[in-house]
């Protein structure tokens, strides 16, 4: 019963993790590195919705608005990523561009 067991390099007990995580992390890097900071300032404008709401709002009571695309429907998500957003002054101005749709919109076939 005495056996000699081989004692596996690090390398060999831990490659299966180790590929896996370099696997995993290339996704992650490239998107980063390809949206820039564009991921954090959507995702600070959307954890602050009352800069959206309070915008939504006075675009809904302007009568120019109201004449050229009805009432607004209402804001999401998807819609806050097809426009634009960019913080100025330190973070404390923020512009914001989202597509609006109203009741007034021509749907294409």
């Amino acid at each position: 019963m005495n056996e000699i067991t081989e004692r596996k390099s690090w390398w060999h007990r831990n490659r299966k993790w180790i590929s896996l995580l370099i696997i995993i992390s290339i996704p992650i890097v490239t998107f980063f590195s390809l949206t820039g900071d564009a991921t954090f300032r959507y995702g600070s404008a959307h954890m602050q919705p009352g800069l959206i709401k309070n915008a939504y709002e006075m675009a809904n009571k302007n009568e120019i608005v109201i004449q050229k695309l009805g009432q607004l429907s209402e804001y999401n998500f998807l819609r806050l990523i097809e426009g634009d957003v960019l913080y100025d002054n330190n973070g404390n101005t923020v512009y914001i561009t989202v597509n609006l749709l109203g009741t007034k919109k021509k749907r294409q076939a």
